[in-house]
């Protein structure tokens, strides 16, 4: 499920991913990440109300 594109943006992000992945589903469920006032709502693409590892470098990496 990896795209090797964005694949060193991912790994720079899974460690802070896995700190705020408390239920370690793998997701970040939208409790989870309003917790950090880093992360905004418009990272969740999708609007599932979960952040993947992806969706969380790629809201990240547009912020720059």
């Amino acid at each position: 499920e990896k795209s090797s594109s964005s694949s060193s943006s991912n790994s720079r992000y899974a460690k802070w991913f896995q700190t705020f992945d408390s239920n370690k589903s793998g997701m970040l469920e939208k409790e989870e990440w309003s917790k950090s006032r880093y992360i905004k709502p418009e990272f969740d693409v999708n609007g599932d109300g979960k952040l993947s590892l992806e969706e969380l470098s790629n809201g990240f990496a547009k912020k720059k």
